[in-house]
């Protein structure tokens, strides 16, 4: 398991460092989205990202060094979390770690949220991650022909 972890906001000056993360192979295989991110659709959906009062976007560090990222969706409610790891530090925990972090940051900005991620059913490291971080299953459906997994996090 990681050593403690930092956090701060997303902010402009993340935009390539996210872009990356989002473009790594493993990432799109195991986004519902596979298709490369384009440069200049990406510019224009970080900046709105960064406006919107309904995303909260982090980057997680480890010994000063980013290790990941989360970005919650809330609409009505419901935070939508979204999440992936440096490439460098896959299989060390900090997926896990995040995610457990992740309550407490999200109720002392917006108490009441409900916090929800979907997977898909044969990424097993999302999974691990969610049910070791204490999610619970929601429940299981099929989309865009690939079974998906929902989560839960329960306070």
């Amino acid at each position: 398991m990681p050593q403690k972890l930092t956090f701060r906001p997303v902010e402009e000056d993340d935009c390539e460092l996210i872009f990356n993360w989002a473009n790594d192979p493993f990432t799109r295989e195991n986004s519902f989205n596979t298709e490369s991110i384009n440069w200049d659709e990406h510019i224009i959906w970080f900046a709105n990202k960064l406006r919107t009062d309904n995303c909260l976007f982090y980057i997680f560090f480890y010994n000063e060094k980013a290790v990941g990222q989360v970005r919650i969706d809330i609409s009505n409610d419901e935070g939508v979390i979204n999440f992936s790891v440096d490439r460098q530090f896959r299989r060390h925990g900090y997926g896990t770690t995040m995610l457990e972090i992740l309550p407490d940051i999200v109720e002392g900005v917006r108490p009441g949220t409900r916090l929800t991620g979907t997977v898909k059913a044969d990424n097993q490291a999302s999974i691990k991650a969610f049910e070791r971080a204490g999610y619970k299953i929601l429940r299981t459906t099929k989309e865009n022909e690939s079974k998906t997994i929902t989560f839960q996090y329960s306070i």
